[in-house]
């Protein structure tokens, strides 16, 4: 898929689900990727936040709180669904 694809979907994943650095205007999503925390770079981060919002949609116990973890803006303008569905496979190799 690319990085610059990549790139795409990491960013737009942190506009739709800011963190509070990013919500109180104190970095601005951009700034925000590039950055890190305790030696953890805010795009591994951000990769991590994004596994967690897609079990969160395959889990119906979090049907009631879908507006909350909605993926369809991500899933039509990002590579959101391919990288979704390399993830079991992916995981499968992890056993």
């Amino acid at each position: 898929m690319g990085s610059k694809a990549l790139n795409k979907l990491l960013l737009a994943f942190v506009v739709h689900f800011p963190g509070i650095s990013v919500t109180s205007g104190r970095e601005t999503p951009q700034q925000w990727l590039a950055g890190e925390t305790d030696g953890t770079p805010h795009r591994a981060a951000a990769m991590e936040e994004l596994l967690l919002l897609w079990i969160a949609n395959r889990n119906e116990a979090f049907q009631p709180f879908e507006e909350l973890f909605e993926e369809k803006n991500l899933a039509e303008k990002t590579v959101y669904r391919q990288v979704a569905e390399l993830l079991p496979a992916y995981f499968a190799t992890r056993r």
